[in-house]
């Protein structure tokens, strides 16, 4: 695996965390509010504000690898054991939606919660806005944010520290924490809920190397509910 070169400055340091999150701010924070300020959402919007979070994510990242010289690797993309990583990945939707459903969203109001309002509003336009949603979940959900929060934060930004196993140790927790933060959750339960997501991406990256898992975990995961919801409700 390329890494970063160990010998780094105060200043890469800090340029490194600053790029970061001013990814955040720039893909994850502001593209979502001038879509959801400036249009109605439908599906071209939809679709739209995935391409734009996902050519954001991977632009940014392929600059900084440009950069520090460094290739993919650096931050978890990778074909190896992709049979495997898929595997394990698509072993945790099920017991997440046993709890999700089971539990978390009737705790949280049933389907006059807001996360569950917000998806049946954003598909209540036919098939067309439901593939739009589809498109978001997966695109802008499991391909950009697994790059973004796991790829680039626990998988490159430690690379730049000379204790890399502390370092790596603090971007586990700030992934899962920020991550949470910038879903908003309203009630507990939703908190819960994004947190064990954040977890459980979290936890594949470290544990495979790659991007693989999280990535199909994550896409399979709002897909999933997506879907269920539109069926159950729509």
């Amino acid at each position: 695996m390329s890494t970063v070169p160990s010998r780094t400055s105060a200043r890469t340091r800090a340029g490194t965390v600053t790029l970061f999150l001013v990814g955040c701010l720039l893909w994850f924070v502001g593209a979502p509010i001038v879509v959801g300020v400036l249009t109605d959402l439908g599906p071209v919007v939809l679709v739209g504000l995935a391409a734009v979070q996902l050519a954001g994510a991977a632009g940014t990242a392929a600059w900084w690898l440009r950069r520090r010289g460094v290739g993919p690797a650096a931050v978890g993309i990778g074909a190896g054991r992709w049979r495997r990583d898929t595997l394990l990945a698509l072993a945790t939707v099920p017991p997440r939606l046993a709890l999700e459903l089971g539990v978390l969203v009737p705790l949280a109001g049933g389907v006059a919660n807001e996360g569950v309002q917000e998806v049946l509003r954003l598909t209540s336009g036919g098939w067309s806005a439901v593939v739009g949603a589809l498109v978001l979940g997966v695109v802008g959900g499991g391909l950009a944010e697994e790059l973004w929060f796991r790829g680039v934060l626990v998988g490159a930004v430690p690379q730049v520290f000379a204790d890399r196993r502390r370092a790596r140790a603090v971007a586990v927790v700030v992934s899962v924490a920020l991550f949470a933060v910038l879903h908003l959750p309203a009630t507990v339960p939703d908190l819960v809920s994004i947190l064990v997501a954040g977890a459980t991406y979290t936890a594949l990256f470290v544990g495979t190397g790659r991007l693989t898992a999280p990535v199909v975990a994550h896409s399979c995961w709002n897909a999933t509910v997506i879907v269920a919801l539109v069926v159950q409700h729509g």
